[in-house]
């Protein structure tokens, strides 16, 4: 067994899960009827590895799912932690270097959420997925988007210098897979459509990578509202597996530019985001460009979803915009 700290990877533990689940306090109850997302109760099968593993203590009805997306975010009550269960598949190797690089982070002064320290094992790796603690911060309602603007500046000053092995940015290869996987329960012509689109996209991102003007570095993938934490200190970032290099700076603002441009947010939130990071991404001439590329992922990554009706008729709004560039339907956040 090791922590972050260790330079091993830790080993994969494989106790009996149906056991582990049974023993571990609170769990059950709070699957019972509660959970009924294969993907969450398949992350409470691994957090029950987890909890087992670290000998943490689980009241009942413990467990909150904060989130399931790419993966199932859980609030882990009357305890430090927040635990993330990335699916089965998932790269130890990647995950490690996540943790290593949020730690780094930190040490350099930016705000973010790191991974809890003193346990047994973290991450616990398992056959339903690979179970990751997090320290849990006290959270305020409010965000201030000038404060997320600097600390993701913050974060861009220092993200290039830290050694640690992170992924090259590679935005269409995830993108066209997901569009594969999801082709027997989606619209075979959909998938046609938007695969020839990323094409398209992919060729012209490449010529225009090198035409940054804010710089080619390290960047977190993900920038938006969700993977933030408002606290009494500031803003603290989160949810950094979407970390690559060799990307244009201008990425991480994309997301809150089509908040406004899509989603219909709040035209006052994204001037006071653009005031703390010092810059307004909307007027950079390739901003249509990167901007349609983050919305053929927002529209993807509802795919794994389709089986509920209010996101398969979301998926119907997206796809005019696909069908009809011109197109200016509001899209609603899923």
């Amino acid at each position: 067994m090791v922590n972050i700290s260790s330079s091993k990877a830790p080993q994969n533990i494989t106790p009996d899960e149906k056991q582990a689940a049974q023993s571990a306090h609170g769990i059950n109850e709070t699957m019972k009827g509660q959970f009924m997302d294969p993907r969450v109760r398949a992350a409470m099968q691994a957090l029950a590895v987890g909890v087992d593993v670290n000998g943490i203590e689980l009241n009942d009805d413990a467990v909150q799912v904060l989130r399931v997306g790419n993966n199932v975010v859980l609030s882990l009550a009357d305890t430090p932690y927040v635990a993330r269960i990335s699916p089965e598949g998932r790269d130890l190797k990647a995950i490690l270097s996540e943790l290593y690089f949020t730690t780094a982070l930190a040490q350099r002064g930016v705000k973010v959420v790191t991974a809890a320290t003193g346990l047994a094992q973290n991450p616990v790796q398992t056959k339903s997925g690979i179970v990751t603690f997090w320290n849990k911060l006290e959270s305020l309602p409010t965000l201030n988007y000038q404060q997320f603007g600097q600390e993701l500046r913050n974060f861009h000053e220092v993200s290039g210098d830290i050694d640690v092995e992170m992924p090259t940015w590679d935005h269409f290869t995830l993108l066209n897979d997901r569009l594969e996987l999801y082709r027997q329960s989606t619209s075979s012509e959909d998938v046609d459509l938007l695969l020839e689109i990323s094409k398209e996209l992919e060729a012209t991102c490449k010529q225009l990578i090198s035409s940054s003007e804010l710089g080619v570095s390290t960047v977190h993938g993900d920038a938006y509202t969700g993977n933030t934490i408002q606290t009494k200190d500031g803003v603290y970032l989160c949810d950094f597996e979407r970390v690559a290099t060799g990307a244009p700076l201008e990425w991480d603002l994309i997301p809150e530019a089509v908040v406004v441009r899509r989603l219909g947010g709040n035209a006052e939130n994204y001037h006071q985001f653009c005031k703390g990071y010092g810059r307004d991404v909307m007027e950079w001439e390739h901003f249509q460009t990167f901007a349609l590329m983050r919305e053929l992922r927002m529209t993807t990554f509802l795919f794994q979803n389709s089986h509920r009706p209010d996101v398969a008729k979301e998926i119907d709004v997206r796809m005019r915009l696909w069908r009809d560039h011109a197109d200016t339907s509001v899209w609603t956040a899923k």
